[in-house]
């Protein structure tokens, strides 16, 4: 059950670890870094996916009939799929949830954020 006087308290102590009063700009650089990075590295991931799946010029041969290329095909797509999850996190989170006010840009709905998982 949902205690309301606990989450005050806890609310409070993570606003103190946080810093005090400037825990919004922390807690904004956070989120903000963490789209930055996941950006990169969703960019980074698909054009390692296009430059696996081009074709050569001098052989005509795809480069997945390496096992090399194949795993690092497969690491690409699960660092993309991740990548694209991490990116859309905050967003996918209740705006009037329990956790809106420790997490910037928190804009969606109890639905979203099940979807999300």
């Amino acid at each position: 059950m949902f205690n309301e006087t606990y989450y005050q308290e806890l609310s409070s102590e993570m606003i103190q670890l946080w810093g005090g009063e400037n825990y919004v700009l922390k807690r904004n650089a956070i989120t903000c870094v963490t789209k930055v990075t996941s950006a990169l590295s969703f960019f980074g991931s698909v054009y390692i996916l296009f430059d696996i799946l081009k074709i050569r010029n001098s052989s005509h041969h795809l480069k997945l009939s390496n096992l090399f290329n194949q795993l690092l095909f497969c690491l690409s797509c699960s660092d993309a799929i991740s990548s694209l999850a991490m990116f859309f996190s905050t967003w996918a989170m209740p705006a009037d949830g329990i956790d809106a006010k420790f997490f910037a840009g928190s804009s969606g709905s109890a639905t979203s954020c099940t979807t999300q998982g």
